[in-house]
């Protein structure tokens, strides 16, 4: 016998486990923050609880397979937020999202006398393979730390993942996706 909370979208069955939770995460004052929106009023700022000091930056994408025939592999990322894939998804679009790619980046809390990242001669400034769409020739684009006016005085480290959503591979038999 298998427990857990169930949810039903167009004749499939999700068993989501013991308790449903959305957890969402935010950069908030410096912090890597966190919120269940299920369980919590995540629109209030006071709700959401720091995990991480001194994060400067997360950024993250759905790496989704975009062919007609079968569906196996990543082919298009996607920045989150963008069109693609649509702002409300459809099944057959979530079906199609095989993993999430994704950098924390991380600030040295020693601020330093003069400008040590982003120089010549100094740190390089943060980057990532972000912006790259296709799976080809990903190429390193710069994380922008501007917003805060000191950003140079700080040395940063960039923590990559790409992570994959296994069982998704075994859903691409939905009909008509």
């Amino acid at each position: 016998v298998q427990t857990g909370v169930a949810g039903m979208t167009n004749g499939v069955v999700y068993n989501l486990g013991q308790t449903v939770g959305a957890v969402g995460y935010a950069i908030r004052g410096g912090a890597l923050t966190q919120c269940d929106f299920v369980t919590t009023a995540c629109a209030t700022a006071a709700n959401w609880i720091p995990i991480a000091n001194d994060i400067v930056g997360l950024r993250a994408q759905y790496g989704r397979d975009t062919t007609a025939t079968a569906i196996d592999s990543v082919d298009q990322w996607t920045q989150i937020g963008s069109s693609a894939p649509p702002a409300s998804p459809s099944a057959c679009d979530l079906i199609k999202i095989r993993a999430i790619r994704l950098v924390l980046v991380a600030r040295n809390p020693q601020f330093e006398k003069t400008d040590v990242t982003g120089v010549t001669g100094g740190a390089p400034a943060p980057t990532w393979v972000g912006d790259t769409v296709t799976t080809d020739n990903p190429v390193a684009a710069l994380i922008n730390l501007s917003a805060d006016a000191s950003w140079k005085q700080y040395r940063y480290k960039t923590f990559q993942a790409i992570v994959p959503i296994r069982n998704a591979v075994y859903a691409a038999g939905g009909s008509g996706c």
